[in-house]
C-alpha cells in the first residue's frame, strides 16, 4: 500500500490514479481539504484508494497511519512549506522559517520506521534555474542559491533526501516536474502562460487586460500534461530497479507561447491573443528537460502532445469544472 500525501490535491490525485491503474493501493492524506477531485471518482473506497485526515507537520500523528495500514512506499507531494513561501511574497519578514521543512522530516522519519520499499520526493524544474541553457540533465551543477524559495526549499529537499538514504537504508528518489498543467490545476500562473490562456479561451469575460503582458510569443518552456506527469511518477515508484536517484519529468521539448495559442486556435473556434512579438531577453535556450534517464529506466513516453492535452482539458473546463 503506497501512501500518498497530498492525495487530493492536483498532481496527487492524478498520482494516485495512476498508481490504481497499475494495480496499486493507496493511503491519501489530506489536511482541511475533504472534497473528492472527479479524476478520483470510483477509486475512493476499500480495495483501491481510502482518504486520511492528518497533519503531515504531526510527526505522531502521520506515522499512526502505519498501525492502521500496512504502508510500504511512500509518495510525497504535500507541501504546505509551498503555502508559507507563496505567501510570504504579501508580506515581508512574515514567513516562519522553521516550519519549512517540518512536513519533510515527519516523512522521512515514517519512512524509517514503516521500513518501506521506496520513497518518491517530488522537487521541481525551477532547481535549473541559473544553471544555463538547455536541455537540462539531472546530472548537470546547480547553482547553491536561488531567486526564488520554492526551489531554494527543493534543492535542500534533494540533498537532505541523499543524506537520509544513506543514513536509513532507504531508497529515496526525487523527481524533478516541469510545468505541469490540465484537469485541476490552476487558473492561471505567472511562471508559464497556457494555463491562463486555456481558461480564457473557454471564459473570455474572465481576463484581465494585462494578464498575458509579460509573456511573449517565442518564450518557451517545458510543458507536461497532468496525466502524463502521474503515469511517469507512479512508474518510477514502482520500478523495481533505478539505476539513479533523481528523474527529470516533462514533455520532452520546449513548446512557444505561440504554439499554445495556435493550438487553442484549432481546438476552440473563433479564440485569437495577441502577445508580444519576440522572446524575453535572456530567456534560455532549448529551456527543456532532457528525459534520458526516464525513458531508459521506465520506458516512460508522454502519450498526450500539446494539441490532444489542449483539446482534454477544454473539453473538462467546457462540462463545467471550473479547474
Amino acid at each position: 500500500m503506497i501512501l500518498v500525501t497530498g492525495g487530493l490535491g492536483f498532481i496527487g490525485s492524478h498520482t494516485a490514479r495512476a498508481l490504481t491503474d497499475l494495480g496499486e493501493t493507496c493511503v491519501l492524506t489530506r489536511h482541511s481539504n475533504a472534497e473528492i477531485p472527479p479524476v478520483l471518482a470510483g477509486i475512493v473506497g476499500p480495495g483501491a484508494a481510502v482518504v486520511e485526515q492528518v497533519d503531515i507537520e504531526d510527526t505522531e500523528a502521520l506515522i499512526a497511519l502505519g498501525e492502521a495500514h500496512d504502508i510500504t512506499g511512500i509518495v510525497h507531494l504535500a507541501d504546505p512549506a509551498v503555502a508559507r513561501v507563496m505567501g510570504s511574497a504579501t508580506s515581508a519578514g512574515a514567513m516562519q522559517f522553521a516550519t519549512l521543512f517540518r512536513g519533510l522530516g515527519s516523512v522521512l522519519d515514517a519512512a524509517r520506521i514503516w521500513k518501506v520499499k521506496r520513497v518518491t520526493l517530488v522537487s521541481t524544474i525551477g532547481v535549473y534555474m541559473g544553471a544555463g541553457d538547455g536541455p537540462w540533465r539531472e546530472d548537470m551543477p546547480l547553482t547553491v542559491g536561488s531567486s526564488h524559495g520554492i526551489p531554494v526549499m527543493k534543492k535542500v529537499t534533494e540533498t537532505l533526501a541523499g543524506f537520509a538514504s544513506q543514513e536509513t537504508g532507504v531508497p529515496i528518489v526525487c523527481v524533478r516536474p516541469s510545468g505541469i498543467w490540465g484537469p485541476g490545476g490552476r487558473n492561471s500562473s505567472r511562471i508559464f502562460a497556457l494555463p491562463g490562456l486555456v481558461h480564457t479561451a473557454v471564459h473570455p469575460d474572465t481576463a484581465t487586460p494585462d494578464q498575458f503582458s509579460r509573456f511573449r510569443d517565442d518564450d518557451a518552456g517545458d510543458l507536461c500534461y497532468v496525466k502524463d506527469c502521474a503515469h511517469a511518477i507512479a512508474l518510477i515508484h514502482t520500478a523495481r530497479h533505478l539505476n539513479h536517484a533523481t528523474y527529470n519529468i516533462g514533455g520532452g521539448r520546449a513548446f512557444t507561447n505561440g504554439e499554445v495559442v495556435a493550438s487553442l486556435g484549432a481546438v476552440v473556434p473563433g479564440f485569437a491573443i495577441q502577445l508580444s512579438p519576440g522572446k524575453t531577453p535572456g530567456h534560455p535556450q532549448d529551456p527543456y528537460l532532457d528525459l534520458t534517464r526516464l525513458r531508459n529506466d521506465t520506458g516512460f513516453k508522454p502519450t498526450y502532445s500539446l494539441e490532444t492535452g489542449i483539446h482534454e482539458y477544454v473539453s473538462w473546463l467546457q462540462e463545467g469544472n471550473v479547474r
